[in-house]
């Protein structure tokens, strides 16, 4: 369903309510501002209602935030008010955490491919252009499918290799650092989430992953989703989650 249209966002949001009962949340975005910490954004009440969440963000004091930022040129929009944003996502999932939600987060720093959530059998996905907001994006709904194949399958496979990277640390609720894993889960050294934490990702490895490309080389918004894409909206978010 294209936004503007008649109950499109109101079936959508259903759909959300529905899937995110009772099941964890998986998402991949920037500052989560928008999904998380808006009281009337996407993922706001399906929280509520969700047994835990897998959260992957932006490093706000990562050079790569920064550098997002300026391609974005939006003189309203500055590192210091996405510093803001991710501050307030890390506030409400720790009192969901206090409510006896199961909350872990994550931050990556290099540049975001994708706007990706999942709720049960369903997959919400934007791509991240390197220079547009998201907001000029399109957003695709991807359907599981009985065969375990298609876009569904290709795209929650991407989100298990994103969170299970050891190059991608996890911010501890409780002491608020950056927790660098090994093998077998290992902890291999922890250091503070702050202005400080900008010198030390500079020299820490970005994803091994290659970037998400379909057919010959093209970006994942400019394809036709087939029978996988349920629904397709213009999402008029923010650059956030």
């Amino acid at each position: 369903y294209p936004s503007h249209a008649p109950c499109a966002r109101k079936t959508i949001q259903q759909l959300k309510q529905t899937q995110g009962a009772g099941r964890t949340v998986m998402a991949i975005g920037s500052s989560g501002y928008g999904t998380l910490s808006d009281q009337v954004g996407d993922l706001a009440s399906v929280l509520e209602r969700c047994t835990g969440a897998k959260i992957l963000l932006v490093n706000p004091y990562s050079p790569v935030a920064r550098a997002r930022i300026s391609a974005i040129a939006d003189p309203d929009y500055t590192v210091e008010l996405f510093q803001q944003e991710v501050q307030q996502s890390i506030e409400l999932l720790k009192r969901l955490r206090a409510i006896g939600k199961s909350v872990r987060l994550k931050f990556y720093s290099d540049p975001p491919l994708v706007k990706l959530v999942i709720l049960g059998d369903y997959l919400w996905l934007q791509h991240y252009h390197p220079d547009l907001n998201i907001r000029t994006m399109p957003e695709y709904v991807l359907k599981h499918n009985s065969n375990d194949h298609g876009l569904y399958t290709f795209y929650y496979h991407y989100f298990v290799q994103r969170w299970g990277s050891h190059e991608i640390p996890e911010y501890d609720l409780d002491t608020d650092e950056l927790v660098y894993r090994g093998w077998q889960t290992k902890e291999k050294r922890r250091v503070p989430f702050g202005p400080e934490e900008e010198t030390d990702q500079v020299d820490v490895p970005s994803s091994s992953l290659p970037p998400i490309t379909l057919g010959r080389g093209r970006n994942v918004h400019s394809q036709p989703m087939g029978n996988n894409a349920e629904y397709t909206t213009d999402e008029r978010a923010r650059w956030t989650l």
